[in-house]
């Protein structure tokens, strides 16, 4: 795709058997819908440049198992990467913001160590990841804003989530983080 063309909401939707995407190195932003349901896709090459991933981008592209996002993505909406079945990684090194159910139902994802940067989570982000052992946040500066108890909903008891040993007290203490404390532990108690 030549790098003038812009792509749109539902460019590719419910392609099923576009197996791999070279996203143009104009495009800002994956916009709403972009390969929903892309049933056969197994690969995508996201340039620098874009920002979001909007509402549904992934959702759906069953075979995709890694993605790696560039440094210019701050923000995942609603839903972009759920229901990804065998989605075990994701490398996300400057996203700010997780949307509503951004990696719902994406159970083989093991581990989610892409959240050094994470200042928002929304509700249900990581709803049926029964998988993921351990979410690391060990280089935040700050505690993220959780916008709900139910962003960790299906969390294993043994699961658990790393945080900076100089932040844990106010870790365990935020809202809706306290209702964690349970799988919340400092990073030097913990070998990733």
């Amino acid at each position: 795709i030549p790098n003038d063309v812009t792509l749109g909401a539902y460019s590719f939707s419910n392609c099923k058997s576009l197996k791999y995407l070279t996203i143009p190195n104009g495009q800002t932003d994956i916009k709403n819908r972009f390969c929903i349901g892309c049933t056969s896709l197994s690969r995508v090459s996201i340039p620098h440049g874009v920002t979001t991933v909007d509402l549904y981008a992934f959702e759906g592209c069953s075979i995709i198992n890694n993605i790696t996002l560039p440094t210019s993505v701050k923000t995942i909406k609603t839903s972009s990467f759920s229901n990804c079945r065998v989605l075990n990684d994701i490398i996300m090194p400057k996203v700010a913001t997780l949307g509503d159910s951004a990696f719902a139902n994406n159970y083989n994802m093991y581990k989610a160590d892409y959240l050094s940067n994470v200042t928002s989570i929304g509700s249900s982000v990581w709803k049926g990841c029964y998988s993921i052992v351990y979410y690391d946040f060990s280089k935040c500066s700050s505690v993220p804003t959780l916008s709900s108890t139910q962003s960790f909903y299906d969390i294993d008891s043994d699961c658990k989530i790393v945080v900076p040993d100089n932040l844990y007290d106010t870790w365990i203490a935020a809202t809706n983080w306290s209702d964690l404390s349970a799988n919340i532990v400092k990073a030097s108690n913990y070998s990733i």
